[in-house]
């Protein structure tokens, strides 16, 4: 297929024909993917993904967030707080 420059503008019949072309080629490249998955993870030939998103999900740990005491909180923030003032009071850099 001949190349198109930008400034050739191109009627919409010929872009729908490169539109399909291009579309047909991705449609192969994604079966060739297909089938390079199928033969990596034989379990998901049967198109039945269950199996093993229950078992990884089951074994996953749950994420908790510890949250810290206020008592900590205020004294950790205290510090930031003086080196924030004295930072932003300098800005911009000389």
């Amino acid at each position: 297929m001949p190349r198109v420059r930008a400034s050739q503008e191109l009627d919409p019949s010929e872009l729908r024909r490169y539109a399909a072309v291009g579309a047909q080629a991705r449609l192969e490249a994604i079966a060739s993917e297909m089938v390079a998955i199928r033969h990596a993870f034989p379990e998901l030939a049967n198109g039945s993904v269950d199996d093993v998103t229950t078992t990884t999900a089951a074994t996953s740990p749950s994420r908790h967030r510890r949250t810290m005491p206020m008592r900590r909180l205020r004294a950790t923030m205290s510090p930031v707080r003086r080196l924030s003032a004295r930072n932003t009071s300098a800005w911009p850099p000389v």
